[in-house]
């Protein structure tokens, strides 16, 4: 299934605002590599669905955390 950008990032915000993973379950595709910021120097390299969509669950379910998020633009 193809989504409009902005739909798919509008989705993806409201998941980490509402503290619900569920709302990703059919945005992250098979090939999604994701490099993050640490650990330092080089950070850490996730690929694959599974992986990257496990993150964000954990990440998402953190109630201590809190995202707000502050606008997207989506050009072309």
């Amino acid at each position: 299934m193809s989504r409009p950008t902005a739909d798919v990032v509008t989705r993806f915000n409201q998941a980490f605002a509402d503290h619900d993973p569920g709302l990703l379950a059919d945005l992250v595709g098979e090939d999604c590599v994701m490099e993050a910021i640490q650990p330092a120097p080089d950070g850490a390299r996730t690929e694959g669905r599974d992986d990257c969509l496990g993150f964000w669950e954990a990440l998402i379910a953190d109630h201590s955390s809190l995202f707000v998020p502050q606008g997207h633009c989506v050009l072309g």
